[in-house]
Protein backbone atom coordinates (compact mmCIF):
# COMPACT_ATOMS: atom_id res chain seq x y z
CA UNK A 1 0.00 0.00 0.00
CA UNK A 2 1.27 3.18 -0.46
CA UNK A 3 0.10 7.34 -0.20
CA UNK A 4 0.01 10.37 -2.02
CA UNK A 5 -0.73 12.27 1.08
CA UNK A 6 -3.68 13.61 0.46
CA UNK A 7 -5.63 15.59 3.03
CA UNK A 8 -9.49 14.33 2.89
CA UNK A 9 -11.90 16.21 4.67
CA UNK A 10 -15.19 14.64 6.09
CA UNK A 11 -17.92 16.53 4.92
CA UNK A 12 -20.40 18.83 7.05
CA UNK A 13 -23.92 17.90 8.29
CA UNK A 14 -25.19 20.92 5.97
CA UNK A 15 -22.61 18.88 2.70
CA UNK A 16 -24.57 15.88 3.91
CA UNK A 17 -28.09 17.34 3.88
CA UNK A 18 -27.48 19.08 0.56
CA UNK A 19 -26.51 15.04 -1.08
CA UNK A 20 -29.70 13.85 0.51
CA UNK A 21 -31.72 16.30 -0.35
CA UNK A 22 -30.77 16.47 -4.21
CA UNK A 23 -33.58 14.74 -6.31
CA UNK A 24 -33.31 16.54 -9.40
CA UNK A 25 -33.41 14.38 -12.64
CA UNK A 26 -30.63 13.87 -13.96
CA UNK A 27 -31.28 11.63 -16.67
CA UNK A 28 -33.14 14.20 -18.19
CA UNK A 29 -31.47 17.12 -17.24
CA UNK A 30 -28.34 15.66 -18.91
CA UNK A 31 -30.82 15.06 -22.26
CA UNK A 32 -32.55 18.01 -22.45
CA UNK A 33 -29.31 20.69 -21.58
CA UNK A 34 -27.66 21.74 -24.18
CA UNK A 35 -24.30 23.49 -23.43
CA UNK A 36 -22.97 26.86 -24.71
CA UNK A 37 -19.11 26.42 -23.58
CA UNK A 38 -16.85 26.07 -26.75
CA UNK A 39 -15.04 22.87 -25.83
CA UNK A 40 -11.29 22.14 -27.64
CA UNK A 41 -10.73 20.63 -30.84
CA UNK A 42 -8.72 17.00 -30.06
CA UNK A 43 -5.44 16.29 -31.94
CA UNK A 44 -2.55 13.79 -31.37
CA UNK A 45 0.25 15.48 -29.18
CA UNK A 46 3.20 14.41 -30.32
CA UNK A 47 6.57 13.96 -27.46
CA UNK A 48 8.55 16.95 -28.60
CA UNK A 49 12.69 16.79 -28.42
CA UNK A 50 12.52 19.29 -25.39
CA UNK A 51 11.53 16.39 -22.55
CA UNK A 52 14.70 15.23 -23.05
CA UNK A 53 16.81 17.93 -23.15
CA UNK A 54 14.87 18.69 -19.41
CA UNK A 55 14.56 15.06 -18.16
CA UNK A 56 17.80 15.47 -15.65
CA UNK A 57 15.58 18.72 -14.60
CA UNK A 58 12.25 16.47 -13.98
CA UNK A 59 14.23 14.09 -12.41
CA UNK A 60 15.10 16.76 -9.93
CA UNK A 61 11.75 17.26 -9.25
CA UNK A 62 10.02 13.54 -8.79
CA UNK A 63 9.25 11.23 -6.94
CA UNK A 64 8.30 7.75 -6.94
CA UNK A 65 5.42 5.26 -5.26
CA UNK A 66 5.13 2.01 -4.67
CA UNK A 67 2.31 -0.05 -6.18
CA UNK A 68 2.37 -3.86 -5.16
CA UNK A 69 5.51 -4.75 -7.45
CA UNK A 70 5.18 -1.57 -9.54
CA UNK A 71 7.16 1.15 -8.74
CA UNK A 72 6.16 4.67 -10.15
CA UNK A 73 8.04 8.33 -10.47
CA UNK A 74 6.20 11.23 -11.38
CA UNK A 75 6.72 15.18 -10.93
CA UNK A 76 5.61 17.10 -8.27
CA UNK A 77 3.85 18.97 -10.92
CA UNK A 78 3.28 22.11 -8.54
CA UNK A 79 7.08 22.81 -8.62
CA UNK A 80 8.13 22.17 -11.73
CA UNK A 81 5.43 24.69 -13.58
CA UNK A 82 7.78 27.21 -12.18
CA UNK A 83 10.44 26.47 -14.89
CA UNK A 84 8.40 27.03 -18.06
CA UNK A 85 7.09 30.21 -19.71
CA UNK A 86 3.58 30.90 -18.78
CA UNK A 87 2.21 30.76 -22.87
CA UNK A 88 3.17 27.65 -22.56
CA UNK A 89 1.35 26.19 -19.86
CA UNK A 90 -1.39 28.81 -20.56
CA UNK A 91 -4.61 26.84 -19.29
CA UNK A 92 -2.84 25.95 -15.93
CA UNK A 93 -1.49 29.54 -15.79
CA UNK A 94 -5.14 30.92 -16.44
CA UNK A 95 -6.46 28.74 -13.52
CA UNK A 96 -3.94 29.45 -11.35
CA UNK A 97 -4.50 32.75 -11.41
CA UNK A 98 -8.07 31.97 -11.09
CA UNK A 99 -7.48 29.82 -7.74
CA UNK A 100 -9.24 27.24 -9.34
CA UNK A 101 -9.56 23.97 -10.59
CA UNK A 102 -11.75 23.89 -12.75
CA UNK A 103 -12.50 26.51 -15.95
CA UNK A 104 -15.12 25.49 -18.35
CA UNK A 105 -14.06 24.79 -21.66
CA UNK A 106 -10.55 25.76 -20.40
CA UNK A 107 -9.03 23.97 -17.97
CA UNK A 108 -9.93 20.33 -16.42
CA UNK A 109 -7.92 19.96 -12.82
CA UNK A 110 -4.81 17.76 -14.79
CA UNK A 111 -2.17 19.50 -13.08
CA UNK A 112 -2.94 17.74 -9.82
CA UNK A 113 -3.14 14.07 -8.82
CA UNK A 114 -6.53 13.57 -6.98
CA UNK A 115 -7.69 11.92 -4.07
CA UNK A 116 -9.64 8.89 -5.97
CA UNK A 117 -6.78 8.31 -8.67
CA UNK A 118 -5.04 7.13 -5.32
CA UNK A 119 -7.53 4.90 -4.48
CA UNK A 120 -7.38 3.45 -8.16
CA UNK A 121 -3.85 2.94 -8.27
CA UNK A 122 -4.28 0.70 -5.06
CA UNK A 123 -6.94 -1.29 -6.34
CA UNK A 124 -4.71 -1.88 -9.40
CA UNK A 125 -2.39 -3.27 -7.55
CA UNK A 126 -4.02 -5.37 -5.56
CA UNK A 127 -6.40 -6.80 -8.52
CA UNK A 128 -4.48 -5.83 -11.77
CA UNK A 129 -1.15 -7.25 -11.23
CA UNK A 130 1.47 -6.89 -14.39
CA UNK A 131 0.09 -10.41 -15.78
CA UNK A 132 -3.39 -9.17 -15.48
CA UNK A 133 -2.31 -6.08 -17.59
CA UNK A 134 0.54 -7.65 -19.63
CA UNK A 135 -0.10 -6.74 -23.61
CA UNK A 136 -4.07 -5.35 -22.89
CA UNK A 137 -4.76 -2.34 -24.92
CA UNK A 138 -5.68 0.61 -22.12
CA UNK A 139 -7.10 3.81 -22.39
CA UNK A 140 -6.16 6.38 -19.56
CA UNK A 141 -8.82 8.77 -19.88
CA UNK A 142 -9.10 12.09 -18.53
CA UNK A 143 -5.01 10.99 -17.62
CA UNK A 144 -4.22 14.02 -15.87
CA UNK A 145 -0.84 13.52 -14.76
CA UNK A 146 -0.83 9.93 -16.16
CA UNK A 147 0.13 7.85 -13.26
CA UNK A 148 -3.21 5.05 -14.02
CA UNK A 149 -1.87 4.78 -17.60
CA UNK A 150 1.86 4.44 -16.28
CA UNK A 151 1.23 2.07 -13.63
CA UNK A 152 -0.24 -0.10 -16.56
CA UNK A 153 2.00 0.47 -19.12
CA UNK A 154 4.89 -0.62 -16.36
CA UNK A 155 3.12 -3.79 -16.14
CA UNK A 156 3.43 -4.36 -20.03
CA UNK A 157 0.24 -2.69 -21.20
CA UNK A 158 -0.30 -1.24 -24.51
CA UNK A 159 -1.61 2.52 -23.34
CA UNK A 160 -3.15 5.60 -24.46
CA UNK A 161 -3.23 8.91 -23.00
CA UNK A 162 -6.20 11.40 -22.80
CA UNK A 163 -6.51 15.15 -21.05
CA UNK A 164 -8.95 17.78 -22.19
CA UNK A 165 -5.85 20.16 -21.95
CA UNK A 166 -3.09 20.13 -24.32
CA UNK A 167 -0.26 21.40 -21.40
CA UNK A 168 -0.74 19.41 -19.16
CA UNK A 169 -0.01 16.51 -21.51
CA UNK A 170 2.93 18.02 -23.06
CA UNK A 171 4.29 19.75 -19.32
CA UNK A 172 3.34 17.00 -16.98
CA UNK A 173 1.91 13.66 -18.58
CA UNK A 174 4.71 12.73 -21.09
CA UNK A 175 7.41 13.96 -18.76
CA UNK A 176 5.89 11.79 -16.43
CA UNK A 177 6.11 8.60 -18.52
CA UNK A 178 9.85 9.55 -19.83
CA UNK A 179 10.71 9.02 -15.95
CA UNK A 180 9.21 5.84 -16.02
CA UNK A 181 11.21 4.39 -19.20
CA UNK A 182 15.01 2.58 -18.57
CA UNK A 183 17.61 5.40 -19.65
CA UNK A 184 18.25 3.68 -23.06
CA UNK A 185 14.28 3.86 -23.87
CA UNK A 186 12.35 6.42 -25.66
CA UNK A 187 8.69 6.58 -26.60
CA UNK A 188 7.48 4.21 -28.65
CA UNK A 189 4.82 6.86 -30.91
CA UNK A 190 3.44 3.52 -32.30
CA UNK A 191 2.20 2.12 -29.70
CA UNK A 192 2.10 5.05 -27.12
CA UNK A 193 -0.20 8.09 -27.81
CA UNK A 194 -1.36 10.58 -26.34
CA UNK A 195 -4.74 12.86 -27.28
CA UNK A 196 -5.60 16.36 -26.21
CA UNK A 197 -9.54 18.15 -26.61
CA UNK A 198 -13.01 17.08 -25.67
CA UNK A 199 -14.20 13.86 -24.93
CA UNK A 200 -16.71 13.19 -28.58
CA UNK A 201 -14.29 14.94 -30.60
CA UNK A 202 -11.41 12.75 -29.75
CA UNK A 203 -14.07 10.11 -30.28
CA UNK A 204 -14.78 11.12 -33.94
CA UNK A 205 -10.50 11.56 -34.41
CA UNK A 206 -9.92 8.08 -33.62
CA UNK A 207 -12.86 6.77 -34.62
CA UNK A 208 -10.71 4.22 -37.00
CA UNK A 209 -8.67 2.80 -34.04
CA UNK A 210 -8.60 -0.51 -32.23
CA UNK A 211 -10.91 -0.30 -29.29
CA UNK A 212 -9.52 -1.17 -25.48
CA UNK A 213 -9.54 -3.95 -23.31
CA UNK A 214 -9.64 -1.49 -20.05
CA UNK A 215 -10.46 1.70 -19.50
CA UNK A 216 -9.21 3.87 -16.51
CA UNK A 217 -10.97 6.67 -15.69
CA UNK A 218 -10.74 8.63 -12.14
CA UNK A 219 -12.78 11.96 -10.90
CA UNK A 220 -14.58 12.30 -14.36
CA UNK A 221 -18.39 12.66 -13.43
CA UNK A 222 -18.02 15.77 -11.27
CA UNK A 223 -19.91 18.02 -13.71
CA UNK A 224 -23.15 15.83 -14.14
CA UNK A 225 -23.37 18.21 -17.74
CA UNK A 226 -20.65 15.72 -19.30
CA UNK A 227 -21.87 12.83 -17.89
CA UNK A 228 -24.03 12.00 -20.70
CA UNK A 229 -20.80 12.66 -23.05
CA UNK A 230 -18.59 10.43 -21.12
CA UNK A 231 -20.96 7.41 -21.23
CA UNK A 232 -21.16 7.85 -24.85
CA UNK A 233 -16.77 8.09 -25.09
CA UNK A 234 -16.63 4.89 -23.00
CA UNK A 235 -19.27 3.15 -25.60
CA UNK A 236 -16.86 4.71 -28.67
CA UNK A 237 -13.67 3.42 -26.90
CA UNK A 238 -14.62 0.27 -25.16
CA UNK A 239 -13.65 -3.42 -26.97
CA UNK A 240 -16.75 -5.94 -26.93
CA UNK A 241 -15.67 -7.73 -23.75
CA UNK A 242 -13.37 -5.02 -21.97
CA UNK A 243 -13.94 -3.48 -18.62
CA UNK A 244 -13.74 0.07 -17.21
CA UNK A 245 -12.49 0.88 -13.31
CA UNK A 246 -14.05 4.42 -12.95
CA UNK A 247 -13.50 5.83 -9.04
CA UNK A 248 -14.80 9.17 -8.13
CA UNK A 249 -16.38 10.57 -5.00
CA UNK A 250 -20.08 9.65 -4.06
CA UNK A 251 -20.88 13.53 -4.63
CA UNK A 252 -19.19 16.14 -5.65
CA UNK A 253 -20.39 19.16 -3.72
CA UNK A 254 -20.41 22.37 -5.53
CA UNK A 255 -19.99 21.40 -9.13
CA UNK A 256 -23.30 18.73 -8.72
CA UNK A 257 -22.31 15.20 -10.05
CA UNK A 258 -21.62 12.01 -8.23
CA UNK A 259 -21.73 8.29 -8.39
CA UNK A 260 -25.22 7.72 -7.44
CA UNK A 261 -26.41 9.77 -10.22
CA UNK A 262 -24.12 8.42 -12.95
CA UNK A 263 -25.21 5.00 -11.84
CA UNK A 264 -28.82 6.54 -12.78
CA UNK A 265 -27.31 7.43 -16.28
CA UNK A 266 -25.65 3.92 -16.51
CA UNK A 267 -29.11 2.28 -15.97
CA UNK A 268 -31.52 4.44 -18.24
CA UNK A 269 -28.70 3.66 -20.91
CA UNK A 270 -29.02 0.45 -21.27
CA UNK A 271 -25.51 0.09 -22.86
CA UNK A 272 -23.86 -0.99 -19.73
CA UNK A 273 -23.94 -2.34 -16.04
CA UNK A 274 -21.78 -1.42 -13.12
CA UNK A 275 -20.90 -2.74 -9.71
CA UNK A 276 -19.24 -1.22 -6.93
CA UNK A 277 -16.05 -2.92 -6.12
CA UNK A 278 -14.40 -0.70 -3.83
CA UNK A 279 -15.65 1.58 -0.85
CA UNK A 280 -13.86 4.57 0.90
CA UNK A 281 -13.86 3.90 4.70
CA UNK A 282 -12.96 7.21 5.86
CA UNK A 283 -13.09 10.56 5.14
CA UNK A 284 -15.00 11.72 2.23
CA UNK A 285 -17.23 8.61 0.60
CA UNK A 286 -15.15 7.64 -2.55
CA UNK A 287 -16.35 4.22 -4.89
CA UNK A 288 -14.58 2.51 -7.86
CA UNK A 289 -17.14 1.15 -10.09
CA UNK A 290 -16.64 -1.54 -12.65
CA UNK A 291 -18.48 -1.01 -15.89
CA UNK A 292 -19.41 -3.78 -18.56
CA UNK A 293 -20.93 -3.86 -21.32
CA UNK A 294 -24.62 -5.44 -21.18
CA UNK A 295 -24.97 -8.90 -22.70
CA UNK A 296 -27.73 -9.14 -25.03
Amino acid sequence: MFKFDFKVDNPSEEEESIFKDDKQDVVKKQTDKESDVECYESKEIKPSSNILENLDLYKANSMEVVAGDVTLTYIKSGDILQFFDNQTTKDITKAEECHSDLIPGVYEGGAKIWECTEDLIAYLSENFPQDKLQSKKVLDLGCGSGVLGIYAHNCGALVHFQDYNEDVLEKITIPNLCLNLPDDETIDSEKIKFYSGDWLKYTELTKDDEKFDIILTSETIYNPDNQQKLLDTLDAKLSEDGIILLAAKTYYFGVGGGLRQFEELIKTDKRFQSKIVWTSTDGLSREILEIKRNVQ
